[in-house]
């Protein structure tokens, strides 16, 4: 018998959204779907199908949201042209949950949403999460903030980032 693992496991493997939809059915029938694994595993399938309204219900019915869930929610919105919903996402984040940190990765597809919209403001509010919280100043949130700084006009504080 399928237990979450399994199922977890499947969807990665779904080529279509017809399979991908029969797999989320047998979730629901073994009583899984609300599993972290398996619904971080529908909302990328369903993100990767372009079925984001699908994945958006999926992430609202989940119960326990970790780090990993909101970076591949990010990811999906992303994916389809959401970089609002990010930024409005994110807001939640922060509020509804004092011990989930984001990550750079969480940080690095904020930073990329605002600069998609060119949201210098809600960029630089974020540049100061990143120095509150300590994450790890990497490569890649390093790369971001100048890419969104620089997106955004305010090449000098896209410098300033790249000199550290």
């Amino acid at each position: 018998m399928p237990n979450s693992l399994t199922i977890a496991t499947v969807l990665p493997a779904c080529q279509s959204l017809e399979l991908g939809m029969q797999v989320h059915s047998l979730a629901i029938k073994l009583g899984v779907e609300l599993d972290v694994y398996v619904a971080i595993s529908l909302l990328t399938m369903y993100s990767n199908c372009e079925e984001i309204v699908i994945a958006t219900k999926v992430f609202v019915k989940m119960t326990n949201k970790n780090v990993v869930s909101y970076n591949a929610f990010f990811s999906g919105l992303l994916l389809n042209g959401a970089p609002r919903i990010v930024l409005n996402v994110f807001k939640d984040m922060r509020d509804c949950s004092q011990e989930e940190q984001p990550n750079s990765v969480t940080l690095v597809s904020v930073i990329s949403a605002c600069a998609s919209i060119f949201y210098l403001q809600f960029g630089r509010q974020v540049h100061g999460v990143v120095m509150k919280i300590e994450v790890q100043f990497d490569t890649m949130v390093g790369t971001a903030l100048v890419d969104m700084y620089t997106k955004c006009g305010a090449w000098q504080w896209g410098y300033d980032v790249s000199r550290r």
